[in-house]
């Protein structure tokens, strides 16, 4: 999370005190997927992903561990791929509109 804290900072454009205040209340509803749910879907993540990006290999596992996920991302190249539904943070915004 570190890593990319500035970027998310910029992207958000709220000051540091409330994007921790966010993140916080975001941990708390994160839940860590052990390695043995994951390894029977790492094959199938493979052959969605790897013509997009192999790097998300492990975001498309955990999808399809855990039927009806969606993927939170503004990644536009992960729209590629069917198998998994990714909504963009527009989207999230335009869902708690109510639009």
């Amino acid at each position: 999370m570190e890593l990319h804290k500035d970027e998310l900072l910029k992207k958000s454009g709220i000051d540091k005190e409330n994007f921790n205040i966010v993140l916080q209340l975001i941990l708390k509803k994160v839940m860590i997927v052990p390695n043995d749910i994951l390894l029977p879907f790492k094959e199938d993540a493979l052959n969605i992903i790897k013509n997009i990006d192999i790097n998300d290999i492990n975001f498309i596992a955990c999808a399809l561990a855990y039927p009806d996920s969606i993927i939170w991302s503004d990644d536009k190249k992960l729209k590629e791929q069917t198998k998994i539904k990714i909504i963009n943070t527009k989207e999230i915004i335009e869902l708690l509109r109510g639009y």
